[in-house]
């Protein structure tokens, strides 16, 4: 997802099995090693891949940079920066009841400054 203007700031609570910040501290028993994020305007694709960072969390990480779609303990999947300070995306229609696993596949939408973006995350 491109960087930019954030949609809000997080203030999370902790929820068992994650961290005080919004990547998941254990890796579960995911099948998807990655997903592409197909923007729907133009066809330009993201493409994600399942991580550990520094400090042993999960999450996706875009192949180009150093930007991330991780689990959130209130918000469900998310994009957003890796220390979980920012929200820059996440799914469209499907708010609720998301597993903790893997993102969900289906529209997501992002904003960039005053740009918004619509994508399709498909599962590769």
């Amino acid at each position: 997802m491109p960087s930019g203007g954030a949609i809000f700031l997080l203030e999370e609570e902790v929820a068992p099995g994650h961290s005080d910040r919004i990547m998941s501290e254990t890796a579960g028993s995911s099948e998807c090693r990655g997903f592409e994020l197909r923007r729907q305007i133009d066809g330009l694709v993201y493409r994600f891949e399942r991580r550990t960072d520094a400090s042993g969390r999960i999450g996706y990480k875009r192949s180009d940079g150093d930007f991330w779609i991780v689990w959130h303990a209130k918000l469900g999947w998310i994009a957003g920066d890796r220390d979980g300070e920012e929200v820059f995306g996440r799914p469209w229609d499907q708010l609720t009841g998301q597993s903790s696993e893997v993102p969900p596949e289906g529209v997501w939408v992002s904003r960039k400054g005053a740009k918004s973006y619509v994508y399709d995350l498909v599962h590769v």
